[in-house]
């Protein structure tokens, strides 16, 4: 993994740590209970699932870098296999060991209303071919389909300071919509 890639898997990692250990306290003496770790959920994986006595909530958490955070086709497939209990949490740094985060409760519509991008992504497949005398290539280059895709989604500030904020904003929720 390339060092930038592997500094922000680890921060996302931090992130998740923060959240989860921040909802274990918030709900330790409630009926609701807060997974130790990742839930294999269809063909992805979710952060972090609450399970009360008669539901349960997925949350993704998501760390947002520059206004920008990333989801994964396979993220958006439970999301809508999921729409009433899927929520992403948006987590921010502002320096070492400073989370906060901002929940986005109907990310597919939110999210929608943001016109996010798409960026896809190939396996990389080695392909033989001949080249000219001038060194140019003969053989035209493979035409392979994407692998999997990512949505981009460029959040602007006046839509994240109107997100709930804090564990309790969660939390309240649970209580409502039990």
């Amino acid at each position: 993994m390339p060092p930038q890639t592997q500094r922000d898997h680890t921060e996302a990692r931090k992130a998740e740590t923060w959240l989860r250990d921040k909802l274990q306290a918030s709900l330790r003496n409630t009926d609701w209970e807060v997974s130790l770790g990742a839930v294999a959920i269809g063909r992805s994986h979710v952060d972090i699932v609450v399970t009360g006595p008669i539901s349960r909530r997925l949350i993704e958490v998501k760390q947002v870098k520059e206004g920008v955070v990333y989801w994964r086709e396979e993220q958006i497939e439970t999301a809508q296999a999921h729409r009433d209990i899927y929520v992403i949490a948006l987590v921010s740094s502002s320096g070492p060991d400073t989370h906060e985060v901002r929940w986005v409760w109907n990310p597919l519509s939110d999210f929608a209303a943001l016109q996010p991008s798409v960026s896809w992504y190939w396996k990389e497949q080695p392909a033989q071919g001949g080249l000219s005398d001038d060194w140019r290539p003969i053989d035209s280059p493979p035409c392979v389909e994407p692998e999997r895709f990512k949505a981009v989604v460029t959040l602007p500030e006046h839509y994240v300071m109107n997100l709930p904020t804090g564990v309790p904003a969660l939390v309240e929720r649970l209580e409502i919509r039990q």
